[in-house]
Order: C-alpha cells, then sequence, then structure tokens
C-alpha cells in the first residue's frame, strides 16, 4: 500500500490480535498513557487511510482529540465497540459522508 492507504489499528493488546490475526500488518498496541500522543502523532503523519480504535478508547479521549478524530477526512476514524452496534447507520454515514440506508423518494 501507498503511504496514507494504510489501515492502522490502535488499541490493547487484546483489541489488535485479532486485526492481526486478519492480515492486518499495521497495529500499534498502546494504553491510557500512551494513546493520545500515538493518536496525534497519526493525524499528522497522515500515514494511515483508516485509523481503527475500540469504542471504549474515543469515549475515554478528550473531547478536544474526539472532536478531531470524528472530523478527520484522511485518516477516516472507525470506532469499533463490543456490543453489537446501534448506530451502524450513523457510523457508516459518518465515515462516508452518504446516508446509505436513505429511502429514494419516489
Amino acid at each position: 500500500m501507498a503511504d496514507g492507504d494504510d489501515i492502522v489499528v490502535v488499541g490493547s493488546s487484546e483489541f489488535i490480535t485479532g486485526f492481526r490475526l486478519a492480515g492486518v500488518r499495521s497495529t500499534i498496541p498502546v494504553d491510557r498513557n500512551t494513546i493520545e500522543e500515538v493518536l496525534l502523532s497519526l493525524l499528522k503523519e497522515k500515514r494511515a487511510g483508516i485509523l481503527v480504535l475500540h469504542d471504549d478508547d474515543v469515549r475515554n479521549l478528550p473531547a478536544e482529540l474526539r472532536a478531531k478524530l470524528w472530523q478527520s477526512v484522511k485518516p477516516v476514524v472507525v470506532a469499533i465497540g463490543s456490543e453489537p452496534e446501534k448506530d451502524l447507520r450513523d457510523k457508516i454515514k459518518r465515515t462516508l459522508g452518504v446516508d446509505l440506508y436513505r429511502e429514494e423518494k419516489k
């Protein structure tokens, strides 16, 4: 992949293990003390095309950093939770900028 096209997974060792097994090569293990620094660096570097985080990690970030992540165009930030996703439609809409489930008016 070219620079800026990588899928980068950031999170606990347990969280990133499944992605490694699925073939994602760019994973960064972090803890509560290092996650903010790593995320700010990734936003600045622009090496990631897609940045995958755990929902819990995102919720625990300062509001300003959360806002930067959600407003980021590159990388696209995707938060994955451990519970069934009730807001998948909103996540797709926020990530792609398009409501794929919108009903067409007839």
